[in-house]
């Protein structure tokens, strides 16, 4: 989680403006969902984010088959809602979050209300956990044993001898409590195009600016694209590593270790 003194600083705005735009799916057509509210086991509501509230199934029973929604209604997706399950999700979450608790078992604590939700009071066409990678519980507990509670990381895309985007988080007691970019060095050092010159030119200017960099990711453009398709970025970022077409430097242990594994993980 954010750290309540959290500094968000030196954020220069093309850095969030390209990794934005390298992160969102391209699509090449607007998505059309029908939403449908129910309750007491009837439907109440239907949205249709195209063309807006419907009156679709209005006092009926909900559909069991959602797919054969989708196809009668020429949508991409339909989501069946009880009317109650978003309060139900909010009051699950609240009640496994402890504010003691790291970022990473915030999020994994999320899961129970989460999966207990879907298929019951909320069900999608298609499924959208289908489309997500799952983590058996060991590479859950590998991943908590091997994230420390206080560190900070530095990821940087270069192009040539340019910043294309950047990122550097500070973790302290679990909690980040500095957000930037490598605008924050001012001047910054002058790159050469070679990469592992420019990673280390740019973590001894962050380590004199801000403190010390435990981890360092530093990659081009095209190792950026490559990690975003494919669908085990952590393996693919280990292989990437292992033939030298990206930077880590710092190198610690703690990712090494997680890299060799990444493969067993499975992600």
């Amino acid at each position: 989680m954010l750290s309540s003194d959290v500094q968000i600083i030196d954020i220069h705005p093309d850095h969030v403006e390209r990794a934005v735009e390298a992160l969102t799916p391209k699509r090449p057509k607007q998505r059309r969902a029908l939403i449908l509210f129910c309750e007491e086991n009837r439907v109440i509501h239907a949205v249709d984010t195209v063309k807006g509230p419907s009156d679709f199934m209005n006092g009926e029973r909900p559909p069991r088959d959602l797919k054969a929604v989708a196809a009668e209604c020429g949508v991409d997706f339909v989501a069946c809602v009880e009317r109650d399950a978003p309060a139900r999700l909010l009051a699950g979450a609240q009640s496994k979050i402890n504010i003691d608790q790291t970022l990473f078992e915030q999020v994994m604590s999320l899961r129970e209300p989460l999966r207990r939700e879907l298929g019951s009071g909320v069900r999608i066409y298609p499924d959208i956990l289908a489309a997500m990678p799952r983590l058996p519980d060991f590479a859950l507990k590998i991943l908590k044993l091997l994230s420390p509670k206080n560190f900070m990381a530095m990821v940087v895309v270069l192009d040539g001898k340019d910043v294309w985007t950047s990122a550097v988080v500070r973790i302290t007691n679990g909690e980040a409590d500095l957000i930037t970019t490598t605008d924050t060095l001012r001047p910054g050092p002058e790159l050469t195009g070679d990469m592992a010159r420019d990673a280390a030119s740019l973590v001894k200017a962050m380590e004199s600016a801000r403190g010390k960099v435990a981890l360092g990711i530093f990659m081009s453009r095209a190792g950026l694209e490559h990690l975003i398709a494919h669908p085990r970025p952590l393996g693919a970022l280990a292989a990437l590593a292992s033939r030298k077409w990206i930077v880590i430097h710092p190198y610690p242990r703690r990712a090494r270790i997680l890299l060799a594994l990444a493969p067993l993980m499975k992600i």
